[in-house]
Order: C-alpha cells, then structure tokens, then sequence
C-alpha cells in the first residue's frame, strides 16, 4: 500500500506537482494507493459549487489513473473571513485506486480536530482483511514482509498516539 501526501499553491502549480503526481503513479504501478491532499481545486464532483481549471485537471488525473475520489460529503475542508465575508471550499481530497477505495470507510470532515487552522481535517478508517494480506500485488512486490507477524493493534494505537500529540 502506497499513502502519499499532496499540497498545490492556491494560485499556480509552479512545481507541477499533478504531473509528478501522474509520473509517481505511472512509475509504481501500486493497485493500493491512496493520495490525500490540499489539491485547492474545486470540482461539482467533490461538492464544490463551481468547476475551476485546477479541479478539472485533478479530475482528469483521477480518471486517467483508475483513481476514486473518496470525499462524500460536502463538508468544507477550509473556512476563513475575508473582508467581513465567511468563505468556505471543498479543496482537501481523498484519492485512492478502486481496490483500496473500497476498503476505505467513515470518510468524513472532523470539523473540531484543527480549531486552530483555517483547513479542516479528514478522517477515514482503511479496512484490512485477510483478502488484503493476500494480494497479489504484495506477494509480487520486490518487498517481501511477513506480515502474519505484525501486530495491528499495537500500530494502531501507536499511529493514534503520535497523530494525537502532534499539535
């Protein structure tokens, strides 16, 4: 499983960061990957109340890539003031390829686990089986790990523990 983290400057993708994103994806071929990111790009798809170029050429990269985008709700990601004036967008997304898609449940938009931030958190859950510990994709990997030995729990716990204390 790939889990990759994504940013794009509001106003021009000057580090062309959809196109390493389409070449990182191109390059690993990993049926398992999930991309989330502040994409700043609003889309109808996602809930945004307008398309802007920035949304259509992630939605073109989606579909050109077999991604899902995994935002349900129209919750927004990012709130401010401006001017006296409440703004609100849906620019924080959730990609992942149709396998792991179909494992990632409780999609939502924590409204109260930033307070301090003008963007919003996402949380999911990935649900992993024994169908996932026996992909083909892991077993051809050049990664070869055992994983009957890890233990979840205590990664979980230990995952939750540092995502906690971090702010």
């Amino acid at each position: 499983m790939l889990i990759a983290s994504a940013y794009i400057e509001p106003d021009s993708d000057g580090n062309n960061t959809l196109e390493h994103i389409d070449n990182f994806l191109q390059t690993s071929r990993c049926p398992n990957t999930i991309i989330g990111g502040d994409f700043n790009g609003w889309h109808h798809i996602w809930g945004s109340k307008t398309n802007n170029p920035r949304g259509c050429a992630v939605v073109k990269l989606a579909y050109a890539n077999d991604l899902f985008i995994c935002n349900v709700d129209s919750s927004p990601t990012f709130e401010t003031v401006t001017h006296d004036r409440d703004r609100t967008s849906i620019i924080e997304l959730t990609l992942a390829h149709g396998y792991i898609y179909d494992r990632i449940v409780g999609w939502k938009v924590n409204l109260s686990a930033c307070p301090s931030s003008q963007h919003n958190a996402v949380e999911y859950e990935i649900e992993i089986g024994n169908s996932f510990s026996n992909s083909s994709s892991i077993t051809n990997s050049i990664f070869k790990y055992n994983s009957n030995k890890a233990n979840r729990g205590i990664f979980k716990d230990a995952l939750h523990t540092l995502m906690t204390n971090t702010y």
